[in-house]
């Protein structure tokens, strides 16, 4: 018999409440993850990785700050950043560019 892998991502307490709403749909499922809060390493790696222009290490501590280590926050600011740092023609982002 052929089988399905289905992956269901949703918000907060959504494993409960699949629970609620479809006790049988629960039932089937193998394995629930919740994401943490992405410590700075891993927002320095994500500016690493996304930013194309170069950028000063406290530029991580900006974005690990304002976002709380949220996924979603951390990418919007990551991509603000370089919307301003390509505005203002810069070589090299600080958080100081930021502020002004």
């Amino acid at each position: 018999m052929p089988s399905a892998i289905v992956i269901l991502v949703g918000m907060q307490n959504a494993k409960d409440k699949l629970n609620q709403i479809n006790e049988y749909y629960f039932d089937r499922c193998n394995f629930f993850y919740e994401f943490q809060d992405l410590p700075k390493k891993d927002i320095a790696q994500l500016c690493s990785e996304i930013l194309e222009i170069n950028f000063h290490p406290n530029i991580v501590e900006y974005v690990h700050f304002h976002s709380c280590g949220n996924v979603r926050k951390a990418m919007k600011l990551i991509r603000s950043v370089e919307e301003i740092g390509i505005y203002k023609n810069l070589e090299l982002i600080t958080q100081a560019d930021l502020d002004n």
